[in-house]
């Protein structure tokens, strides 16, 4: 019985373990231009085990001129290049995501040296708007709650334990 009980604590505690950690993370993406107007927002993820893979993104741009507002999403990235992401939309248009730095210092590539790629919206009819900046910070972290739930219940069975033992086997 006390085997099964230390195996039974054990299993928990590897499960509470590996369900406390993120796989991707997220950073948002605020106040982005375009040359010579226009603006861009949005989030996008980082993969946690390949550094620097953008995992997904969602971005909404506005072109210059106050034109049309394009709305891109891509779930998983098409491209193997590091702080590199394509993204599309139904009609055509491409909006790239190119960023360099260091994981929480992230900044939007704007100036495209030695091969790599500027972020910048292209639409359907071959104009296309270079980012001159924008913001990128960590989204707010959110508490993974099944694990806080699975501890809890740890406990419960803990203090359960000990009744049992303390109170019904005197």
């Amino acid at each position: 019985m006390k085997m099964r009980l230390s195996l039974l604590a054990l299993i928990t505690c590897l499960g509470v373990s590996l369900t406390a950690h993120a796989s991707d993370i997220t950073f948002d993406i605020t106040d982005g231009t375009f040359s010579p107007s226009g603006t861009f927002s949005g989030w996008f993820l980082i993969n946690s085990t390949t550094p620097y893979l953008i995992d997904e993104a969602s971005i909404t741009a506005t072109a210059p001129g106050g034109g049309t507002t394009y709305t891109f999403t891509e779930t998983a990235n098409d491209s193997s290049v590091p702080g590199l992401a394509y993204l599309y939309d139904a009609g055509g248009d491409t909006f790239t995501l190119a960023i360099d730095g260091d994981q929480g210092f992230w900044a939007i590539n704007t100036l495209a040296i030695f091969g790599s790629s500027d972020t910048e919206l292209t639409i359907a009819t071959g104009a296309r708007f270079d980012a001159t900046g924008a913001t990128i910070t960590p989204a707010p972290a959110t508490i993974p709650e099944p694990s806080s739930l699975i501890l809890l219940g740890t406990g419960a069975l803990g203090l359960a334990g000990t009744f049992h033992r303390r109170f019904l086997n005197t």
